[in-house]
């Protein structure tokens, strides 16, 4: 069974519904730092139809730390990559904050932001996955005929 298929009478489902709900209150801390909280949220904006991309990464700022925070994107519409790519050259760091702003969902805008504030470099993580779904390659060749 696929886990957006899970009836909503299955235990953990109801557990991660009310993780989510309490993570929209403020109880229980940041929706992206919450693994049951956001698989209910994943869920919920999978059942009103919304599609997007689930992106995931790791804070390990030393050994001790180490923290993963998911966030739920939209896939980003050219019109956003042209205003990333016009203000790109004055301030990359800014440019990609912004873009990766522009295309999170609203729920989640908050929580982005604040975590840009803490870790400036996560834009450029987020970013760069993003930039992938527009076509960005890691690696492109060139051959000399």
């Amino acid at each position: 069974m696929n886990y957006w298929d899970k009836e909503k009478t299955d235990k953990p489902a109801e557990a991660a519904t009310a993780a989510f709900e309490a993570a929209q209150q403020g109880a229980t801390g940041k929706l992206c730092n919450d693994k049951d909280a956001f698989e209910a949220f994943t869920q919920q904006k999978k059942s009103e139809g919304v599609t997007g991309y689930i992106v995931s990464t790791n804070i390990s700022q030393d050994d001790d730390m180490d923290d993963t925070l998911s966030f739920l994107f939209r896939e980003p519409k050219p019109a956003s990559y042209d205003r990333y790519s016009k203000t790109a050259s004055q301030s990359p760091t800014k440019a990609m904050r912004t873009f990766v702003l522009d295309n999170i969902c609203e729920e989640q805008k908050r929580e982005l932001d604040d975590a840009l504030a803490e870790w400036p470099a996560l834009g450029i993580s987020l970013g760069e996955k993003l930039l992938y779904m527009l076509g960005l390659s890691k690696t492109t060749s060139v051959k000399r005929l």
